[in-house]
Parts: C-alpha cells; sequence; structure tokens
C-alpha cells in the first residue's frame, strides 16, 4: 500500500547455495545496460551487496552507489536503525522507498541535480 515501508531480512540455507563450479549449466539469458542509472529502470530489482552494514558509509564518506540510493531516497535511511550486520547468505529488502533526489557524478563528481517526483509504484 502507498506510504508503507517494509524491510524483510532473508537468509538462504547453505543447503541451497549453488555449487558454481561444478554446474554443467549454462546461466540463462540477461540483459545488461549502461544507458541508464539502475533507479531510473522500471521493474527491476537493485541489489546491494557491498557492504555488510546497509547504508556503506552513507553516514561518513562513502558516496558511491549504495551510498547514492541512501542519499536520493533518505527513507532507507530507517534501515541502519534496525538491520544488525549481514551475513554472507543474508540480504535485506527495502520496499515502498520513495526517491526524493536527482543527482548527478560519483563519488568525488556527485551533486544533487534537483528534486525528483517519484511515481513508481511502490
Amino acid at each position: 500500500p502507498n506510504g508503507v515501508i517494509t524491510f524483510r531480512r532473508y537468509e538462504l540455507s547453505d543447503t541451497y547455495v549453488p555449487k558454481w563450479s561444478k554446474s554443467t549449466k549454462g546461466l540463462i539469458p540477461m540483459h545488461l545496460t549502461t544507458a541508464q542509472k539502475i533507479e531510473d529502470i522500471d521493474c527491476v530489482l537493485q541489489i546491494d551487496f557491498a557492504n555488510r552494514y546497509i547504508g556503506g558509509g552513507v553516514l561518513t564518506s562513502g558516496c558511491i552507489q549504495e551510498e547514492i540510493r541512501f542519499i536520493t531516497c533518505p527513507e532507507m535511511l530507517l534501515s541502519l536503525l534496525v538491520c544488525e550486520a549481514l551475513e554472507p547468505n543474508e540480504c535485506i529488502y527495502l520496499i515502498g522507498c520513495e526517491r526524493y533526489s536527482s543527482y548527478k557524478g560519483y563519488s568525488k563528481t556527485f551533486q544533487y541535480d534537483g528534486d525528483y517526483i517519484d511515481n513508481k509504484p511502490k
């Protein structure tokens, strides 16, 4: 529903971790693009795996992919209060967080680029 933010923590049991080195099957077809920012593409699952602490360095000096997502979607910052460090087999879904800011650049060139009206379904 609109106005609801949900945080879900998932754990993948060791019995379900793929044994990639023993697999004889190929990967399914996929589409990769560099023409758009991940947050500008509709109907995609965005995955963050860079840091075991959710948000990475968003409250310190970081300003790369994870930190930019948290800066432009400040509702994600709430997860820092309720999510403990992740284990290698865990992930957290942040559902319903709205994007409020546009940006340009990356890392040292990152800059606020105006308000963003988020019309994507939550």
